[in-house]
């Protein structure tokens, strides 16, 4: 974002500010990194947790 910004900038007064335009540019870059990462989060498969029993030596004593 910083490159954006300092490569459009408008000089007043001798004091160099960004232009509307880097602005803009840099919220589109921004929306995209946004919508990019929507999209991974939407790819991730979600599968049904399994259920797995784990019987200690103590839990085994007790059942047999």
């Amino acid at each position: 974002m910083a490159i954006v910004l300092t490569s459009q900038t408008v000089s007043n007064n001798g004091i160099s500010i960004p232009d509307e335009a880097a602005f803009r540019t840099c919220f589109i870059i921004g929306a995209a990194a946004a919508l990019a990462g929507a999209l991974v989060v939407l790819l991730i498969k979600r599968g049904k947790p399994e259920t797995h029993v784990v019987e200690t030596s103590e839990h085994a004593e007790s059942i047999a």
